[in-house]
C-alpha cells in the first residue's frame, strides 16, 4: 500500500505568485465511491492547488474572462467545463458541494488534458489499434448523421397502417392461460391421465407444477395474446380454437412441458399496444428505405465486386468451409471484394461483418461462395454501411466544425485508453499476495452481511423520543409502545418487530449503523433516522463478522487489482503535472464564475450511497 503524497508548500500547479486559495492532498474519499471509475475517480489524488486570480496582472499569463485554466498549451474555458460537468453520467459526478465541486470536475477535465497530452506526445493517436477504433467510430457517427438527417423525417406511420398490423397480429382478443408445468413428458402423461379421471386443475397445478408462481394460483398465468402464446410454445390453432375450460395437449417449452387450459378471455382496445406497434412499424419502415437508399446510392456510386478478390475468398472458403478472419492470409484479407467510386471493401472486412451479423445467416453465407450469395451477403451487412458513409461525406457531413471537433475528442479518448493500458492495466496483477495486503488492510469491506431483529419505535421528533424513554423507565414494555406509538404501521401488530438487513441499509443507513454498533438487549435511543428518530433494542443479531479470506479471495484479488491501477493513474498524472512545472494555472475568480452553485445543484447525484459522502473540507 503506497502512502499519502504531501503537498508542497508553493503551487506546483501556478504560474502567477498569486495567493494560494485552497489544497487538496491525495484525498481518502475517492477510493469510497463505488460508483465512480477511471480518469474522475482518481485525479482527486493529484496535488492541485488552486491560486486566486482576481481580474489584476499577476505574471506574464494574466487572467481572461471566461478562462478557467491553463494546461500547458491548452486552454480550459468557462463553456467547455460547463459542458463536460452536464454531460457528465450521474454515478460520476461530484457529491459534494460549492468549491470542494468546482475543484473536483475541475482536476477531472485537467486530467484528461495532461493525459491527452501524453497520449499525443508518444504519438499513440496513430497506432493501428487505435486508428481502427477510431474509424468504426467516425464511420457510426457520420451514418447516425445522415441516417438522422436524410432518412428519418421521410419516415411516417400512418394511422391505418398501425389499425391493419393491430389487427393482423390478432392482437384484440386475449385469453387466461393456466398451465401445470412438469420436468417430463412422462409426468406430463400422469398429469392429463389424472385429469381426465376427473381431479381439478387449480388443486393439481398447486400439488405438482414445478412453477411455483403460478401452482400458487392454480395454475393461473395470467392473458396472454397470440404472439405471446406462440412464445411459451403454444400453437396458433390452440390458442384459436382450444374452448374455454377444456384441456388443452401437452406443450413443450424450454427444458419443460405444460398440460394447458384457457379460462376467462377479453377484447383488447388498439390503444394498449399503440406504442409497441408505433416502434415495431417504425422501425420496420425505416430499415425498408434504408436499403432502397443505400441500392439507390449503390448504384449512382459504380458498386460493383472485385472478380479477383471473389476468387480468392472462393479459394479459401473451399479449403477452410465457413471462412473466418483467421482463416485469412493478409494478403487475401487486404483484397478488394466490391469497389464503387468512393472507395473499396476489402475480403477481410467483409468476413468481419459478415460474422458480425446475424450468427444464423452468417453460417448460412457459407453453403456457397458464388456471386450471387456474396453479393446477397453484402446487401444486409457492408454495402448499408459503405453507402451511407459515401453518402454522408457527399453531403460535407464529414466536414462540419461540430464533427471535426467530436472527431478529434474520440480520437484522443482513445489514445488515453491506450496510454491507460500501456502504463497501468499491462503493470497490475491481482495476486494472492496483494489481495491477502487489501484484505488486511480493508477488513471492513469482506464484511458478513449484518441480519439483526429489534423492538422499535419510531416517532416524528427527538422530545417524543425521549418521552418514550421516560416511560420505559417507569416501567412500559417497549412493545407496547410500539404497538401504539411507532410510526410504521408494517410493525404495529408485531409490537415494533422488524428486521435489519442489508435492505435497510439502503434505505436508512443511520439505523442499520445505529443496530449493528448497539449492545445486545439494552435500550438505545433516540437516533435520528430516516421518518424521524428511533428507540430501540436490538433482540437477535448475526454476522457483521469479517469473513475468511479463503472466501472472498476472488474479490480481494479484483479489489487489489483496481486499487494498483488507481495508484499508477495517480503517479501517471503527478509525473506529467511535474513535468510541465509552472505551465499549469487556475483562475479561481473564473471557476466559480463557469460553476455557479445552481449548476452545481442541478448536476448533484439525486441520493448519496451510505458511505460514500466525502471527507468534510476537502
Amino acid at each position: 500500500m503506497r502512502g499519502r503524497r504531501p503537498v508542497a508548500g508553493a503551487s506546483p500547479w501556478s504560474t502567477e505568485p498569486a495567493t494560494v486559495a485552497g489544497a487538496c492532498g491525495r484525498g481518502r474519499w475517492w477510493r469510497r465511491r463505488g460508483a465512480a471509475s477511471g480518469v474522475a475517480r482518481v485525479v482527486a489524488g493529484v496535488a492541485l492547488l488552486l491560486v486566486a486570480a482576481c481580474g489584476r496582472r499577476a505574471g506574464p499569463l494574466p487572467p481572461e474572462p471566461g478562462l478557467v485554466a491553463r494546461v500547458g498549451p491548452r486552454r480550459i474555458e468557462a463553456e467547455q467545463l460547463r459542458q463536460f460537468v452536464v454531460q457528465m453520467p450521474e454515478a460520476l459526478r461530484s457529491r459534494q458541494t460549492g468549491d470542494g465541486a468546482r475543484r473536483e470536475y475541475l482536476r477531472s477535465l485537467m486530467a484528461r488534458h495532461l493525459l491527452g497530452m501524453e497520449a499525443r506526445a508518444r504519438h499513440l493517436d496513430t497506432v493501428a489499434t487505435v486508428r481502427r477504433q477510431v474509424e468504426s467510430r467516425w464511420r457510426q457517427r457520420l451514418m447516425q448523421r445522415y441516417r438522422q438527417e436524410y432518412i428519418r423525417p421521410h419516415v411516417q406511420v400512418s394511422e391505418d397502417q398501425l389499425r391493419r398490423r393491430f389487427e393482423a397480429s390478432e392482437l384484440t382478443r386475449e385469453r387466461q392461460l393456466c398451465a401445470i408445468v412438469v420436468r417430463t413428458d412422462t409426468a406430463a402423461a400422469m398429469v392429463l391421465s389424472r385429469l381426465r379421471r376427473g381431479e381439478d386443475f387449480a388443486a393439481l397445478a398447486a400439488q405438482v407444477s414445478v412453477h411455483r408462481p403460478s401452482a400458487q394460483r392454480g395454475g393461473v398465468l395470467g392473458y396472454v395474446n397470440l404472439g405471446q402464446a406462440r412464445r411459451l410454445g403454444i400453437p396458433a390453432t390452440v390458442f384459436r380454437s382450444l374452448p374455454s375450460g377444456q384441456v388443452g395437449p401437452v406443450v413443450p417449452f424450454a427444458d419443460s412441458y405444460q398440460v394447458i387450459r384457457f379460462l376467462d378471455e377479453r377484447r383488447v382496445d388498439m390503444e394498449e399496444y399503440r406504442p409497441q406497434l408505433q416502434r415495431t412499424l417504425y422501425q420496420e419502415k425505416l430499415e425498408e428505405l434504408e436499403a432502397k437508399v443505400a441500392g439507390q446510392l449503390a448504384a449512382e456510386c459504380g458498386w460493383r465486386m472485385d472478380p479477383d478478390g471473389l476468387a480468392a475468398l472462393a479459394s479459401v472458403a473451399a479449403r477452410a468451409g465457413r471462412v473466418q478472419s483467421r482463416d485469412l492470409p493478409a494478403e487475401v484479407a487486404s483484397k478488394a471484394l466490391f469497389r464503387y467510386d468512393e472507395g473499396q471493401v476489402d475480403v477481410g472486412r467483409f468476413v468481419e461483418a459478415v460474422w458480425g451479423g446475424d450468427p444464423v445467416a452468417a453460417l448460412r453465407a457459407w453453403d456457397a461462395v458464388d456471386s450471387a450469395s456474396v453479393a446477397a451477403a453484402a446487401a444486409t451487412s457492408v454495402l448499408p454501411e459503405e453507402m451511407l458513409v459515401a453518402a454522408a461525406r457527399r453531403a460535407g457531413i464529414d466536414r462540419r466544425a461540430e464533427e471535426v471537433a467530436w472527431l478529434e475528442q474520440v480520437t484522443e479518448e482513445l489514445a488515453i485508453e491506450e496510454l491507460r493500458r500501456r502504463e497501468i492495466l499491462v503493470r497490475t496483477r491481482g495476486d494472492r499476495q496483494a489481495a491477502r495486503r487489501y484484505y488486511e488492510a480493508h477488513p471492513e469491506v469482506f464484511l458478513r452481511p449484518m441480519r439483526a431483529h429489534i423492538i422499535e419505535v419510531l416517532v416524528a421528533t427527538e422530545q417524543e423520543a425521549r418521552q418514550v424513554l421516560a416511560e420505559l423507565a417507569h416501567g412500559q414494555l417497549l412493545e407496547d409502545l410500539a404497538a401504539t406509538r411507532t410510526l410504521r404501521p408494517e410493525t404495529q401488530q408485531r409490537g415494533g418487530i422488524m428486521v435489519v438487513d442489508a435492505h435497510v441499509r439502503l434505505e436508512d443507513a443511520r439505523l442499520h449503523r445505529a443496530v449493528s454498533e448497539a449492545p445486545l438487549d439494552q435500550v438505545v435511543g433516540p437516533v435520528p433516522v430516516t421518518g424521524g428518530y428511533s428507540v430501540f433494542q436490538v433482540i437477535h443479531r448475526e454476522g457483521g463478522d469479517v469473513l475468511p479470506f479463503e472466501e472472498v479471495e476472488p474479490t480481494a484479488r479484483l479489489l487489489a487489482r483496481k486499487e494498483g491501477r488507481d495508484d499508477l493513474l495517480a503517479e501517471l498524472l503527478e509525473k506529467l503535472r511535474a513535468r510541465l512545472g509552472d505551465q499549469v494555472v487556475v483562475y479561481e475568480n473564473e471557476l466559480a464564475r463557469a460553476l455557479p452553485d445552481s449548476l452545481l445543484a442541478a448536476a448533484r447525484p439525486a441520493a448519496t450511497p451510505p458511505g460514500s459522502q466525502p471527507d468534510a473540507g476537502e
